[in-house]
């Protein structure tokens, strides 16, 4: 099913259970603004990825209806593309500078790391410029690796403490979005977040196993 597809039935089930949180996402940008942000990251984009950035332009902060947007990943937001732009720019400089400062470490500095990992899904320990975040919140990421293999197109997880050591949630959008829906619909966790409806409003919280079985 094409990532048009999955955005049309995850929404339909978010008006149905959240409105609040499927009021909050802004209409696309123009058409040609996922060209361009594409070409600002320096790395051909996978077409689901072009395709998931033609349908919206990220998530407010506070939906129309008032009272939070919501988060439709686990604790984070979605990006605009110039959100994207920025987040990205921004962690390739972080990584760089820290990698080219301690080539004892990394070695070959900033670019002798991204040759030595050229594989989609493979464990970098740092951010490389392949990665394309769409959703963040507090340097908490995920994001989308367009390196070329088997995994090409996965959606990942990054964070400041354990950087790209996740492997892939999804193996592309368009399971993202069908697997998302599927949590909110049967109320299954990701990872160890569980989805929780409060208000209209979809949010995530870290599973509960105190009980135990």
């Amino acid at each position: 099913m094409t990532v048009a597809a999955e955005w049309a039935r995850l929404l339909d089930v978010l008006r149905e259970v959240a409105p609040s949180t499927a009021n909050s996402f802004r209409p696309p940008a123009s058409p040609e603004a996922p060209a361009r942000i594409e070409a600002l990251t320096g790395t051909v984009w996978p077409s689901e990825l072009r395709e998931f950035f033609s349908l919206h332009d990220g998530q407010i902060d506070n939906s129309p209806a008032g009272g939070g947007s919501g988060e439709l990943l686990p604790v984070q937001h979605l990006l605009s593309l110039d959100g994207v732009a920025d987040w990205h720019a921004m962690s390739a400089e972080v990584w760089r500078e820290l990698a080219d400062a301690d080539t004892d470490y990394y070695e070959g500095g900033y670019d002798g790391v991204c040759v030595q990992h050229p594989n989609a899904g493979s464990t970098a320990m740092m951010f490389l410029p392949s990665y394309i975040p769409i959703a963040e919140l507090d340097a908490y990421a995920y994001f989308c690796d367009t390196r070329p293999g088997e995994h090409h197109g996965c959606v990942r997880e990054f964070d400041k403490y354990s950087a790209d050591s996740h492997g892939p949630a999804w193996s592309s959008i368009s399971a993202m979005l069908a697997g998302v829906r599927t949590c909110i619909t049967d109320s299954l966790p990701i990872g160890y977040w569980v989805p929780v409806i409060e208000n209209g409003i979809l949010f995530w919280e870290v599973v509960d196993n105190s009980q135990g079985p």
